[in-house]
């Protein structure tokens, strides 16, 4: 697990949380990467805030990509119980809500609503009213205990 912390940078992670090998966090000046309680992020996940060098106007020589203004709005936002599967690549800009599940390999830029799965590059939303568990084969969802 890899996490680069520029100055001024915000992380936060939260509870029960786990990760398996391979994850990358990097997380630019002046931005907030946030990680809500009992996520799962599997093998080789990536999660930039930023675009990790400098780009230039040439007509006009100034920076395009990485002034203060521009790190200061992007954030990313993970909510709680989220699961992001093997190899997912999450950009500033992104807000995950609750319980939803970000298929392996997806590329995500923006907003995923709660209890959702998306997949694919750009990811879209596949399926909607889902929940997950850790446990593999687990019974099936008893709603009177989710209520």
């Amino acid at each position: 697990k890899y996490i680069f912390l520029k100055p001024w940078a915000c992380f936060e992670i939260c509870f029960k949380t786990t990760s398996l090998f391979g994850c990358c966090i990097d997380i630019c000046e002046w931005s907030k990467v946030s990680i809500g309680e009992d996520c799962m992020l599997s093998h080789d996940i990536k999660i930039y805030s930023n675009d990790c060098h400098t780009i230039f106007d040439l007509t006009t020589g100034k920076n395009i990509n990485s002034t203060e203004e521009i790190c200061r709005q992007r954030n990313i936002y993970i909510g709680k119980h989220v699961w992001i599967g093997l190899g997912a690549v999450i950009l500033y800009g992104s807000r995950i809500e609750d319980g939803s599940i970000v298929g392996a390999e997806s590329l995500v830029k923006g907003p995923v609503p709660g209890n959702c799965i998306v997949w694919g590059s750009p990811a879209r939303i596949t399926r909607r009213n889902v929940a997950w568990s850790r446990k593999n084969c687990a019974d099936d969802l008893q709603m009177e205990t989710c209520m």
